[in-house]
């Protein structure tokens, strides 16, 4: 049982740490820009990169999401009743 509650802390802490590291926050010149060329007419439209912004704390933050569902998941695993 401890080894799947690790498991389940792993996976939902990795999937936290790949969904802040894409960056799904609503960026509004970002999206105003796909708007803008989805509407066009013209068969080739680029959007310029510096329209994407991340924010600089995205890359810190997965990284230690990710660490620290590793160590939770250790935690669990290496802790509990010892059976006689």
């Amino acid at each position: 049982m401890r080894l799947a509650t690790a498991i389940g802390v792993i996976a939902v802490t990795l999937a936290a740490a790949v969904y802040v590291r894409e960056g799904r926050v609503a960026n509004p010149v970002y999206n105003a820009a796909l708007a803008t060329c989805a509407k066009s007419d013209v068969t080739s439209c680029t959007i310029s990169v510096a329209a994407r912004v991340r924010p600089c704390w995205e890359d810190p933050v997965a990284v230690l999401l990710a660490l620290g569902g590793v160590a939770i998941a250790v935690g669990v695993v290496t802790t509990g009743r010892e059976r006689p």
